[in-house]
C-alpha cells in the first residue's frame, strides 16, 4: 500500500510481524491509511532475515508488531519518547496505564529495565524464558509514560524465540503491549481473515 491510497478493508490479526510507521488500531486489526513504507513481514519460523531491519525500525522510533508466546505484541524503543507517545495514541491507551517490557535475557532485562532483587534474580534464572513477569524499579532511561503513575516497570524474558531475538537484535528491552485497542481482545493469530 502506498501513502496515497486509502486504507484497505479491516483485516483481523497480523501476518507474522508487521512494521507500521503510522496507522490506527481497531480491536485486533490494524488500519494503515498512512503507511509510509511497505510493511515488514517477519516469519515467526524464520525471523533472521528481517530482524536487523526491524531493529533499525525500532531505533528510528517506529512501531513493530511481533508474535510472542501468547499473542501479538507491539514494540517500540521504551527510551524513545515520541515512539512511546505514538504507541499510546494508536492503542487509545489511557496515560496512567503502565506498559510492560520484554527482554532477550536476564542481563538485558536488568541493564535496560532495572535490577532484580536477589530472590527475583534466582527466580528469573529458574523460570526464564517463560511467562513469569517481575516488577522492578525502573531504569532512568525509560520514558516516563511507560511507568503509568509509578516508578516501576514490569519485565519478562518470554518463551517466544522471535520476541527474544527481536529484543536481542535491537540490543535493549522492547515494549510488550498487546496488538489491539486498549481494553479490546488481543490478536492471537498471525493470519488475515
Amino acid at each position: 500500500m502506498t501513502p496515497s491510497k486509502p486504507a484497505a478493508a479491516p483485516r483481523r490479526g497480523f501476518g507474522a510481524t508487521r512494521l507500521f510507521h503510522q496507522g490506527r488500531l481497531s480491536g485486533d486489526i490494524v488500519l494503515s491509511a498512512q503507511v509510509t513504507a511497505k510493511p515488514l513481514l517477519l516469519d515467526p519460523d524464520h525471523p533472521d532475515a528481517e530482524l536487523r531491519h526491524a531493529a533499525r525500525a525500532l531505533a528510528a522510533g517506529l512501531l513493530v508488531a511481533y508474535p510472542t508466546d501468547t499473542l501479538y505484541g507491539l514494540a517500540v524503543d521504551p527510551r524513545h519518547a515520541a515512539a512511546v507517545a505514538r504507541l499510546f495514541h494508536l492503542k487509545l491507551r489511557p496515560a496512567g496505564m503502565a506498559l510492560p517490557l520484554v527482554a532477550a535475557d536476564l542481563a538485558q532485562a536488568e541493564a535496560g529495565a532495572g535490577p532484580l532483587t536477589g530472590v527475583g534474580r534466582r527466580l528469573a534464572q529458574r523460570f526464564w524464558p517463560g511467562p513469569v513477569t517481575f516488577v522492578v524499579d525502573a531504569a532512568p532511561a525509560l520514558d516516563h509514560r511507560l511507568l503509568g503513575e509509578g516508578r516501576t516497570v514490569a519485565v519478562r524474558v518470554p518463551a517466544s524465540p522471535v520476541a527474544r531475538a527481536l529484543a536481542g537484535c535491537f540490543g535493549y528491552p522492547i515494549t510488550a503491549t498487546s496488538a489491539n485497542l486498549s481494553g479490546r481482545a488481543a490478536a492471537t493469530t498471525g493470519k488475515f481473515t
